[in-house]
């Protein structure tokens, strides 16, 4: 066990250099995203240890509680607890003690069952007393303990990086909603959504600017969507940080989350440049790192 926890801690010191010796030993887990095949096109995916098994499930910060699908939810049950979700998902990172993650058993989603994914796992619930942080371009998931302020943690991972810490609207931990605009339209709350493969905001929201042709998106949960897409591209501001310009796309609605209204999503089409810290629940705040 001692000689297995050494060689996590060496692959990210490896990957993030920046790192003092003390971070690296606060290093409570970390876990690469899967590059399999079948998994392309669903976000980011991590394979667990559920009970002895290996499992593979999305990782989705637009989901709370965690979801599993009704597929895999006999495979993952324990006689000890129930049925699967009666109690909380008990989760190995390669620890000692597992990770304990509320959770909910939703319909068998066709894509999921084809690609053998068990469901999403909400990153924010993975480490709610400390820093998690899924970082994109390096294809990485860790968690560490922040025994100081968080954001400094943070920063310190990416000093290449303009890092930005942003302020929560809300209180549900199934949806992390920070204000935002796109171009020189008025601010509005956006969901950090890793669920969704591209950037998108309501149709009211975009009223009066040139959109066109028509595709489909498949989030997540397998809602399938059709939308357009903006003619021009216009820069996209998430809090104090100007991202480079996109072209964004529409949805028919704005979302609702315990009571509170957003009209926008930020994908993966934005989030594939950044890392994305979530520092304790009681901080209700979300970091960005984009290159």
């Amino acid at each position: 066990m001692r000689v297995a926890r050494l060689i996590r801690i060496a692959s990210v010191m490896t990957l993030l250099t920046a790192w003092p010796v003390a971070q690296a030993q606060a290093l409570l887990f970390e876990r690469p995203l899967s590059q399999q095949k079948v998994h392309d096109g669903f976000g980011p995916v991590i394979d667990v240890h559920v009970h002895g098994r290996i499992e593979s499930f999305v990782l989705d910060t637009g989901s709370s509680p965690s979801l599993v699908v009704s597929a895999a939810a006999s495979r993952l049950r324990s006689r000890a607890e129930g049925p699967t979700c009666q109690q909380p998902l008990l989760i190995w990172f390669g620890e000692e003690r597992p990770t304990a993650v509320p959770c909910e058993v939703i319909p068998t989603i066709p894509e999921f069952a084809a690609a053998k994914l068990a469901g999403m796992l909400s990153p924010q619930q993975l480490a709610p007393h400390d820093l998690v942080v899924l970082d994109f371009p390096s294809s990485r998931l860790f968690a560490l303990h922040a025994a100081v302020e968080p954001f400094d943690v943070f920063r310190k991972l990416y000093p290449e990086r303009s890092s930005v810490r942003l302020e929560r609207v809300g209180e549900s931990i199934g949806a992390m909603l920070v204000r935002g605009a796109w171009g020189d339209r008025a601010e509005v709350l956006v969901d950090i959504d890793t669920g969704r493969p591209y950037t998108q905001f309501a149709r009211r929201y975009l009223e009066g600017a040139p959109v066109g042709g028509s595709s489909a998106t498949l989030s997540a949960t397998g809602e399938r969507s059709f939308n357009q897409q903006s003619s021009q591209a216009q820069p996209l501001r998430i809090g104090s940080v100007v991202l480079a310009p996109i072209r964004i796309r529409t949805r028919d609605e704005a979302g609702v989350v315990a009571g509170i209204v957003y009209e926008g999503s930020l994908g993966r089409d934005v989030l594939k440049a950044c890392a994305i810290g979530i520092p304790p629940r009681q901080e209700r705040q979300v970091y960005l790192a984009c290159r």
